[in-house]
């Protein structure tokens, strides 16, 4: 079978993801262009950079932009009208998804095939996105603190000092927004799985702090967990006006206790808590390891754990949750978790959020 002839656009770590998706037996890389000259006339993985108008001078059946959305956007513009027959990075990680899924009988998965039929694949591959790409917020700066913050259900959120325009921000905002849409597959509180008033609720994870933020009202206390000082300065100016609800925690949880670590049972010794929400880049298992003792004496817990960043979590997950005699069940819907090098090697559907409590 004749090998497909493929170029890349863009000499970049992104590059280097696409790069290992692509199946050589099927396809040709030709080379990498990009706008950048002073990578041009080098190699990348030892293909040869070139500049753009390498492609009017040569035959080949798809280019793929390696870029994020932006980018994306300005290079499809910059080639309109040249007839390009153009693939964005996902292109190769869609195609492997469509061969190891085509006989699945998961009617979710079934429509996620169906959405990709006419959709680049992203994170969540569902309708409900397109709202969120024009989403209107209110977002201003802080001439005090020097950081943007957002309007968020009426009460400033404020960002990361990186995040250091209106437009970075409001499209953070937008992102986090999505991702806990009623739809998604991330979405922690659902119904059965809300905090309410009253509960004591630890947040570890938390970055800009909007879960925390959506329950403050209801929650006697918020634990909140964070290691990122960026973020932790922020939290710090959003939760200023809680200073007796909300413990801002700035270490990493673990399954140990060291000068870096901490774990749920140290934070939580001999306290009741009602509420346990986790997002840490995949260490959520270790996390369990180190609660045991909050597990099995806190019989009115509710837990949110996020499941999508390693291969095998959801199943890890549930089994901990189990042990403790937890009723266990997933998010509906599945991600596509790109920020996982491994995806673009071993692609899958992974679960969101693993939900536990005890009946």
């Amino acid at each position: 079978m004749q090998k497909e002839k493929i170029v890349l656009w863009g000499a970049c770590s992104r590059t280097d993801k696409v790069i290992k998706s692509i199946d050589n037996n099927l396809y040709e890389i030709l080379a990498i262009v990009d706008n950048d000259i002073q990578k041009t006339g080098g190699t990348f993985h030892g293909i040869p950079i070139k500049e753009t108008g390498y492609l009017d001078n040569i035959h080949f059946d798809k280019l793929i932009l390696c870029l994020g959305e932006k980018g994306t956007l300005n290079v499809k513009e910059q080639l309109h009208g040249k007839g390009y027959n153009i693939e964005t990075m996902n292109y190769f990680i869609k195609k492997q998804l469509e061969d190891i899924y085509k006989n699945s009988d998961d009617k979710e998965i079934k429509d996620i095939m169906y959405y990709l039929k006419k959709h680049d694949l992203d994170v969540f591959n569902y309708v409900y996105t397109d709202k969120y790409k024009e989403l209107k917020a209110e977002c201003e700066y802080d001439t005090s603190c020097k950081l943007f913050y957002i309007l968020h259900n009426g009460k400033k959120m404020y960002m990361k000092r990186s995040l250091d325009t209106k437009e970075k921000s409001i499209e953070y905002y937008r992102y986090i927004c999505m991702e806990q849409d009623e739809l998604s597959p991330h979405r922690y509180l659902v119904d059965g799985y809300n905090v309410e008033k009253g509960m004591c609720v630890m947040d570890i994870g938390a970055a800009e702090g909007n879960f925390s933020l959506d329950v403050v009202d209801k929650a006697r206390k918020i634990y909140i967990a964070e290691c990122d000082p960026e973020w932790l300065e922020a939290l710090g100016y959003t939760f200023k006006d809680y200073p007796d609800k909300v413990e801002i925690i700035n270490k990493y949880v673990s399954d140990h206790v060291s000068d870096h670590t901490t774990t749920i049972d140290s934070i939580l010794s001999g306290k009741v808590i009602n509420y346990i929400k986790m997002d840490v880049e995949g260490s959520e298992t270790e996390v369990l390891d180190g609660a045991s003792v909050t597990l099995k004496s806190n019989h009115n817990l509710i837990c949110a754990v996020c499941a999508y960043h390693r291969h095998g979590d959801e199943k890890k997950i549930s089994d901990k949750l189990h042990e403790y005699g937890m009723f266990v069940e997933p998010s509906s819907g599945y991600m596509c978790f790109l920020c996982d090098v491994n995806t673009y090697i071993n692609p899958e559907f992974r679960r969101g959020i693993i939900r536990g409590k005890y009946n």
